[in-house]
């Protein structure tokens, strides 16, 4: 929990109610504030100077870190034009020098700018380190990081999420809904040591029984688990079919089919 009595899940967003699984039904979740619009953020240096132990960031103009409870390291920097910021949450593991790349990165390259709810990855190419392999940094709206809602809305609509990562593990076609899932289930972008990730849309096709899985209701899944479900319908020899309609390795193609005969 952070010091305000809030339960933080990995990427360091508040936990809503009712997100928590019947185990965590009992933990306190300081209740979402009401929003004056008219009020917005006018000066982010009030802002920042209320969050309890926050500091200006080392060798970063106009940005500060904290650490709202054991692990956590949020680090925040204002864009260019100074009517907003951007946000990198880091977990078990702070690299000062990554983080403030992947900061300068976003500021140089205006990701505020480009970030809607409509393309909730924004994917800024050319980014490079010494020690890690990421290659792309990536932006996303309040929608999907959802950093600060619960604390202080206001503070978190000005923010844009950004987070380095492998081009290999988007598509550039998700949904609002599949990035929020991507975002809080797979990417796990607060560890800045994880290998790439890259994902399937799963479908399959029983001509034996009659069921399916297409359209919306095809699920996303890691791309190791693609050949597992293709080695099951083998081994349990009923005719089925597998494909990716997207993948974030290879957009648009599908990457492995099966089918078995009884």
């Amino acid at each position: 929990m952070d010091s305000s009595g809030n339960l933080l899940d990995e990427q360091g967003s508040v936990i809503r109610r009712d997100e928590l699984t019947y185990d965590h039904a009992s933990v306190p979740i300081t209740p979402p504030k009401r929003v004056d619009e008219a009020r917005g953020i006018t000066n982010f240096e009030d802002v920042v100077a209320g969050v309890e132990g926050a500091e200006p960031f080392p060798g970063l103009r106009e940005a500060w870190r904290w650490s709202p409870m054991p692990r956590f390291v949020f680090s925040l920097a204002l864009d260019s034009k100074r009517d907003s910021a951007y946000q990198l949450n880091t977990i078990d593991h702070f690299d000062q020098k990554l983080v403030t790349a992947v900061l300068e990165f976003a500021r140089e390259q205006r990701l505020a700018e480009e970030v809607r709810d409509t393309k909730p990855f924004t994917i800024a190419p050319g980014f490079a380190t010494e020690s890690y392999g990421f290659d792309v940094v990536v932006a996303v709206p309040s929608a999907v990081h959802q950093y600060h809602f619960g604390r202080d809305n206001a503070l978190g609509e000005r923010v844009t999420g950004v987070f380095p990562a492998y081009s290999c593990e988007f598509s550039g076609h998700e949904t609002l809904e599949e990035a929020v899932h991507r975002f809080k289930r797979m990417l796990r972008p607060t560890v800045v040591e994880r290998p790439a990730v890259p994902y399937l849309r799963m479908r399959y096709e029983n001509t034996r029984t009659g069921g399916d899985s297409r359209g919306a209701s095809r699920p996303l899944t890691y791309c190791s688990e693609s050949w597992r479900f293709w080695r099951v319908l083998r081994v349990a020899s009923w005719s089925g079919r597998t494909s990716a309609a997207r993948c974030g390795m290879s957009p648009g193609t599908a990457l492995g089919s099966s089918t078995g005969t009884s």
